[in-house]
């Protein structure tokens, strides 16, 4: 596991922004993004829809 965090570029949890939260500040700005849609685990706001043409972190 020490290898994953050691070799990570970041951490996207796509849980109401596009901040990096690996600690690395590898931040991306959300282009026609919705966030707060519900994750494939039931909770709300855990996940993010991407409209297929043009949005993108």
């Amino acid at each position: 596991m020490e290898s994953l965090t050691q070799d990570l570029l970041g951490y996207w949890p796509l849980a109401g922004d596009g901040r990096d939260h690996s600690g690395r500040e590898h931040h991306g700005r959300p282009h026609r993004v919705a966030f707060g849609i519900t994750g494939p685990n039931g909770r709300p706001g855990r996940a993010a829809a991407f409209n297929g043409t043009d949005a993108c972190i």
